[in-house]
């Protein structure tokens, strides 16, 4: 055990040694290379309709793009992220932020910085895309089609700008990740097909079912179960990143000559964050979903919120509007199979990653008090309309025949079926079965019937 957990010491000091002196011959590379000017950069940048796009291939040729200074502090950044998705930080993606994103936000987006300490970053979608739109053209479309790698190039370039301002001493806080508040335009859910996995879409639905909220595993340690590395001390263990909630041990051990794939899973080293889920159903109130979906079962969808931002949002019944990332995952693992048979059918169930919430119902209640008198004043407007609707049924020389005709318009004929519907709808009580409850519950009724019977 001791001469395991030494050659791995070793192995370990002369990698660092190797990368050191790498990354020292790259940086002297990148001081002798010719610089480009931040305007050049900016004239043909990858956002530009105008300009030449660059792609990864073209920029990880320059010398600077391998690891130089500025490539090393944007992977930093980005390796921050817990969630552990699998976005790899290329060279355009760091020359990106350096460039666009990161003055950007010390500049014009610093409005949206404004008593910002780090987590979730919430901005109106109309407002940031037409503060963004006037340094790189119309960010809509990136948005879109790349969500993923757009918000994390945006979130490290915050994180960047706020690490500037805070004091050495003072401890680092949680990644920036930015939320889109009523991200335009609103996708029907009977458009959500194929060519829209892992796009950003917004939705405007009706809330089912809620889940209870759960503690999600987003990185941890194993150590191994043979030559125990990491075991006693966690600093040796083997990190690990759970993407998107999917369990993943360790292929091999890195205890140099042992080559184990059993792993012990140390609970104590896993950091966790909050996950819920609801179910969303189409509306019926809306028109174009009365003529399209006539006579079909509402649509429904599942709802992934992570993180405390984004749990405890909604309650069944409420109208929210989510903005998200459409997902794909098997349906035989979203079923609970986990065997190899089930693993190897090419069935998807889509489910929807929620990046902002926002609750149109209880917004719609926490109106300020201008707006309730305006919506009394049109109500007291629309009960002065019903009453003269009503006023001309009366008046009407057969309102039997035309009360009939309304009910149900969809349903050619079956007047006496629609009458007998209707009669069960406005019937009443009789006045003389009243009377004789109201009787019964004096005792006069039970009274007399003894005495009847006494008599006889």
């Amino acid at each position: 055990k001791l001469k395991s957990r030494a050659r791995a010491k070793a192995h370990r000091r002369r990698y660092r040694s190797v990368r050191r002196l790498i990354a020292a011959q790259n940086f002297c590379a990148w001081r002798s290379a010719p610089k480009k000017s931040v305007s050049d950069d900016l004239r043909s940048g990858p956002f530009l309709p105008d300009g030449p796009r660059a792609t990864a291939a073209t920029m990880t040729t320059q010398p600077h793009a391998i690891d130089s200074p500025e490539v090393l502090r944007v992977r930093c950044e980005w390796d921050r992220f817990e969630r552990g998705d699998a976005i790899p930080c290329l060279d355009s993606d760091a020359e990106i932020v350096n460039l666009y994103f990161e003055p950007w936000f010390q500049d014009a987006g610093a409005e949206f910085l404004r008593d910002h300490t780090g987590g979730d970053l919430i901005v109106e979608y109309a407002r940031f895309v037409e503060v963004l739109g006037e340094l790189v053209g119309d960010i809509g479309p990136c948005l879109a089609n790349t969500p993923d790698k757009v918000l994390r190039q945006l979130g490290v370039a915050a994180d960047l700008v706020l690490k500037e301002f805070l004091p050495r001493e003072q401890k680092r806080p949680p990644p920036t990740i930015l939320r889109l508040r009523n991200a335009t335009p609103e996708t029907p859910l009977a458009a959500l097909r194929s060519d829209v996995v892992d796009r950003l879409v917004s939705i405007r639905a009706t809330v089912t079912r809620v889940g209870p909220v759960k503690p999600l595993v987003t990185e941890a340690s194993f150590s191994c179960a043979q030559c125990f590395l990491g075991a006693s001390d966690p600093q040796f263990a083997m990190r690990m990143r759970f993407r998107r909630g999917e369990y993943r041990a360790p292929s091999r051990c890195d205890g140099g000559d042992c080559k184990s794939r059993k792993f012990d899973l140390l609970r104590d080293t896993a950091k966790t964050v909050d996950v819920q889920k609801i179910r969303v159903q189409q509306q019926l109130d809306d028109a174009k979903t009365l003529d399209d979906d006539a006579g079909r079962i509402p649509r429904s969808l599942d709802v992934e919120c992570v993180g405390t931002g984004l749990v405890d949002k909604c309650a069944p019944g409420d109208v929210v509007v989510v903005a998200g990332i459409v997902r794909v995952v098997n349906a035989a693992v979203a079923a609970g199979r986990k065997d190899r048979r089930a693993l190897q059918q090419a069935t998807s169930v889509m489910y929807l990653a929620a990046n902002s919430i926002v609750n149109a119902s209880r917004e719609a209640e926490a109106g300020s008090s201008q707006q309730k008198s305006e919506y009394d004043c049109q109500e007291e407007e629309d009960d002065q309309e019903e009453r003269a609707l009503v006023e001309g049924v009366c008046r009407h020389e057969d309102p039997l025949s035309l009360i009939v005709a309304s009910f149900a318009p969809r349903i050619y004929g079956h007047e006496l079926v629609k009458l007998g519907l209707l009669l069960g709808l406005f019937g009443g009580t009789d006045e003389r079965a009243a009377v004789s409850d109201d009787a019964d519950a004096d005792g006069s009724a039970k009274r007399r019937r003894e005495n009847d019977a006494a008599k006889e």
